[in-house]
């Protein structure tokens, strides 16, 4: 079994702890689809029939379900989680996610993610330089 496999498993063992907690409410229909097809196509249904829903779509033209999913690639990118972890918790490969999710990444974003991963190596040089000469003394 592949990592991503592992992962996504992982992902749908969590999602599944929280629905069996109560916490969560799905429609019948979500809960019984036989397939993603079907689940996306009840989603859809659901959504159309609330007014808060067709409020934020009347307000933000454009607006569809799968705005959710973008908005949760978006917002997992820049809170900073890992590519592959991100792509394996949407249920697909990196290559798929930098296909449909890769336009996000600018100059400022690179400049973000490497200067905090020369931080972090700094800090971790300058904690092993000091270790080294602890043990001199």
């Amino acid at each position: 079994m592949t990592a991503y496999r592992i992962s996504l498993k992982r992902v749908m063992v969590l999602a599944m702890d929280q629905l069996s907690s109560g916490l969560v409410k799905l429609p019948v229909g979500i809960l019984n689809a036989q397939d993603f097809k079907t689940c996306g196509h009840t989603f859809r249904q659901y959504l159309d029939r609330h007014p808060y829903w067709a409020a934020l779509v009347k307000a933000n033209p454009g607006l569809s379900p799968y705005s959710l999913r973008h908005g949760y690639a978006y917002r997992g990118a820049l809170a900073g989680i890992p590519l592959r972890q991100l792509a394996a918790s949407m249920g697909h490969d990196v290559r798929t996610h930098m296909k449909h999710y890769g336009q996000w990444t600018d100059e400022d974003g690179l400049d973000a993610a490497f200067g905090a991963a020369n931080a972090k190596l700094t800090a971790s040089l300058t904690k092993r330089q000091q270790q080294m000469q602890q043990m001199q003394q």
